[in-house]
């Protein structure tokens, strides 16, 4: 038995890995997740609060702190044959000392917290040792976007492997029941007979399965890539998005929230070479451009509006039975690919007794 540890912020990056891998190599890897997420719930498991890096004290994380933390938890930490990380990836520091293998899997800004709380110096350290770690084969980098594997690129030097994730973890897929199509978002888009809104219509904690029994999603979306996505697309559920020029339009507007990717720009040491992500003129299209939802090798079928009254139309009008079989045949290929790409390294890394 292979033994994998992951420190985690989040839930779903980890056990959508951990789920393909004990598909791959049933009985083979044991994957210890402490999870600092307030999320466990979802999983019906407990938060993890270990001492000195915590849910409440990881945005201050420093060098003091990251040998505090190994020289708290080395013994335990031995025992590992390898690391996960995920978010975030400064986590990978935590690991470096032990010399086994760490699988990173890049799914947001992987400099956070240090663009946050403009701690410049530590971003530079990070890039500088993700850079190293990867050269010397210690690090295996994956991301599960493009956005942000070419982000990572220009910003450390690191070619990452892109693989997106598939969150087969719900175990529910698209059930039509109710005959209405729901927004999935905080966003003002008029209920009619057609449409509802989420926060109107299902609980707190609402089940996969609550949420998938609608005829359709429709997305304003505030981030490039969300695990919820490919939460939903993995279910053939029909999505409904705004087009790029729609959602360009709102976010220039100020209609909706979308997550500041420039805000650091000016006091950043990479400025030339995060040009292309971060500055005011440039970091918009970027990220559009980049978004999981407008990549059709990946997500094919979606649904693209271009204001209100376009998607009225399309809701009164999809044949969303056939698209979700359409959904269906090409979640197929896309399982084939993860799959696949998860196996190549794993093999590689475990099972070849040298790193990739």
């Amino acid at each position: 038995m292979i033994k994998l540890f992951n420190l985690d912020l989040h839930i779903s990056v980890i056990k959508d890995i951990q789920y393909i891998i004990s598909d791959i190599y049933p009985n083979k890897f044991n994957i210890t997740n402490w999870s600092m997420s307030g999320h466990s719930w979802v999983f019906n498991e407990n938060s993890m609060s270990p001492e000195i890096i915590n849910s409440n004290t990881w945005k201050d994380i420093n060098l003091n702190m990251i040998n505090d933390f190994v020289d708290k938890y080395k013994d335990f930490l031995k025992t590992f044959d390898g690391f996960i990380v995920t978010h975030t990836p400064v986590f990978c520091l935590l690991y470096e000392t032990f010399n086994k293998p760490i699988i990173l899997i890049n799914s947001t800004r992987y400099e956070q917290p240090f663009s946050w709380n403009n701690n410049f110096q530590m971003w530079d350290y990070l890039n500088i040792k993700l850079k190293e770690l990867y050269d010397k084969k210690i690090i295996i980098a994956v991301s599960n976007n493009k956005a942000d594997a070419k982000y990572l690129k220009i910003g450390t030097g690191i070619d990452s492997i892109i693989i997106p994730s598939l969150c087969l973890y719900t175990n529910a897929l698209y059930s039509p029941i109710n005959n209405k199509f729901i927004v999935n978002n905080n966003f003002n888009i008029q209920e009619n007979e057609y449409i509802i809104d989420k926060n109107n219509y299902l609980k707190e904690k609402y089940s996969w399965n609550e949420l998938y029994s609608y005829k359709g999603i429709i997305h304003i979306p505030y981030e490039i890539s969300t695990m919820s996505i490919f939460e939903q697309y993995s279910a053939n559920i029909p999505l409904f998005f705004p087009s790029k020029e729609y959602l360009y339009k709102l976010i220039k507007q100020g209609h909706i929230l979308q997550s500041n990717y420039n805000k650091h720009f000016n006091n950043n040491n990479y400025y030339y070479n995060l040009n292309e992500c971060l500055n005011d003129n440039n970091w918009l299209d970027f990220w559009i451009n980049n978004a999981d939802y407008y990549d059709e090798n990946n997500m094919k079928y979606i649904i693209y509006f271009d204001d209100n009254v376009d998607l009225n139309y399309l809701v009164k009008n999809t044949d969303t039975n056939t698209l979700s079989k359409k959904m269906k045949e090409h979640n197929i290929i896309r399982k084939n690919y993860v799959y696949n790409s998860w196996k190549d390294i794993f093999d590689k890394v475990f099972f070849n007794k040298h790193i990739f």
